[in-house]
């Protein structure tokens, strides 16, 4: 589980990062050992 307090002050790259997960979008890009991935969250069970 992630809890994030205050998170309107956080890195705006970060904000838009987690709104692509929270969103029903659920993908999210990454770096990965220096190899761009995108992560594809659809179908997965989180919590934030």
């Amino acid at each position: 589980m992630i809890y994030l307090d205050d998170i309107q002050h956080c890195n705006p790259e970060f904000l838009q990062k987690f709104i692509s997960l929270s969103d029903a979008q659920r993908k999210i890009e990454g770096v990965y050992k220096g190899k761009t991935k995108t992560y594809d969250f659809r179908g997965k069970k989180f919590v934030l």
